[in-house]
């Protein structure tokens, strides 16, 4: 799916309840119960309203396919056509697209029909109205794509008459949609489930001697310190001419002619709410190798950046791991300040799976244990999660689910992607860095966040 683009919306209410994590339609979205849709059934979308996260987003699809699934499936199904595409791998693909005029006349009858939900929908209408909704065909039509495109290239569209029977084949697979609680809701208080019970934490032991960063890791970090626009100075400014405040000296004078506007008060503004900075490392098997070192630079580039920014007590940076559970290391934190005489552990570590949903709700909790500040947590890896019975796209939906939980919370999550690419599917802020663009892309990144979320 390409990276959404934002769209802006105007406010109906006087309070913008409608952009309130505390209320607000994305609090609604975000807090009904998980929607199951069988694989044949799908959507795409290139753009969603100011607000949602790409899970809001997906889940408000999936809640519009229940509600239709449940009273008009019928309707939502009639005039489809067929169309073919061609994967990477030049194999056919065929499937039923939703008729974009049905999908709208759906849309308006849930409007219309004081559903609970009703005024969601009106509030995402533009949106909806827009996504591509198909439903893809079990049989292998080899006769046809015999005289389909070259392979590697997009079939065009057949303007083809869906049969009686396969339009109500295809309602009867649309009714399957249906509220579905996953094992992870189960678990009170835990997005993640027995993975997050099961995850230790180890405090890494201390070398004698502090690392020595090297000149590479000293330019970068000053480099980066460089770009990033952030300043905690206030700023101040004396507003005069006030009938209460503080005493101007100079227009004492001005009283026995009966001035009362004698007194001044001092305003200040912070540029950047203050905030803390949490780093969280992958340390899997496939980061053996020339992943495992970019990482290690980028962590002491990091530490060298910030330490000149923020005290010691204001910044956390953990590694993850584990063999059948999840294993979290501590390289520095307020209980445990050990950055420069634990770093070079990470290189000697043994690299087994990764848990990034667990592990990710486990390093929130323990953080928030320590600081009630707002945090830019950094989440580096160079793959989706993988673990034991744990991965696919269950385990990224999962992980999704934990970032929206602390996001609310003021802890936003940053995706760096070493080599991959598929971070911009997982976060809403990410970026992906090699060995040439690794300062210029993270301080663009950090920066846009510190604007977005931490600027008055």
């Amino acid at each position: 799916m390409k990276q959404p683009k934002m769209m802006m919306k105007k406010t109906a209410s006087l309070f913008g309840w409608e952009d309130s994590y505390f209320g607000g339609y994305e609090r609604v979205v975000y807090d009904h119960p998980f929607v199951h849709i069988p694989p044949t059934i799908g959507f795409d979308y290139n753009s969603f309203p100011r607000g949602l996260s790409v899970y809001t987003a997906d889940k408000l699809c999936r809640i519009f396919l229940l509600k239709v699934s449940k009273s008009i499936a019928h309707e939502f199904t009639k005039d489809m056509t067929v169309e073919t595409i061609r994967t990477p791998m030049g194999d056919p693909v065929t499937f039923y697209a939703i008729n974009k005029k049905r999908q709208k006349l759906c849309l308006d009858v849930l409007i219309d029909s004081g559903d609970e939900l009703c005024n969601m929908f009106r509030e995402y209408k533009s949106f909806l109205k827009d996504v591509d909704f198909f439903i893809e065909k079990e049989e292998n039509k080899k006769k046809d794509n015999k005289e389909k495109s070259p392979m590697g290239t997009p079939d065009s569209e057949e303007h083809v008459v869906v049969s009686k029977e396969e339009m109500e084949a295809m309602t009867e697979e649309l009714k399957k949609v249906q509220i579905n609680v996953p094992e992870w809701q189960l678990t009170k208080g835990s997005v993640s489930g027995r993975l997050k019970e099961r995850t230790q934490f180890i405090v890494m032991d201390k070398y004698t001697k502090p690392c020595v960063f090297k000149p590479n890791e000293v330019r970068m970090g000053n480099a980066l310190v460089s770009l990033l626009d952030i300043s905690f100075e206030p700023k101040e400014d004396i507003i005069e001419n006030l009938i209460c405040g503080k005493m101007s000296p100079h227009k004492v004078a001005e009283i026995p002619a009966g001035n009362t506007h004698v007194y001044h008060k001092v305003e200040q503004d912070v540029s950047t709410r203050p905030f803390s900075i949490c780093v969280l490392g992958d340390e899997s098997g496939s980061m053996r190798g020339g992943c495992a070192s970019k990482q290690n630079e980028l962590f002491k580039v990091l530490y060298y950046a910030f330490s000149q920014i923020l005290p010691p007590q204001k910044m956390f940076f953990y590694g993850h791991s584990g063999g059948s559970t999840p294993e979290i290391r501590i390289y520095h934190e307020l209980y445990n300040p050990n950055f420069e005489h634990t770093i070079e552990r990470q290189m000697k570590n043994s690299y087994e799976e990764n848990y990034d949903g667990p592990v990710i709700e486990n390093v929130y909790e323990r953080v928030r244990k320590q600081t009630s500040d707002n945090i830019i947590f950094i989440s580096i890896s160079d793959g989706a999660p993988a673990g034991r019975g744990y991965g696919g796209q269950k385990a990224i939906d999962e992980m999704k689910r934990v970032i929206e939980k602390c996001k609310r919370d003021g802890f936003v999550t940053l995706g760096v992607g070493l080599y991959y690419g598929r971070v911009r599917e997982i976060y809403n802020y990410h970026t992906v860095v090699n060995s040439t663009d690794l300062v210029k892309n993270v301080s663009s990144l950090i920066n846009r966040v510190v604007k977005t979320e931490f600027k008055d």
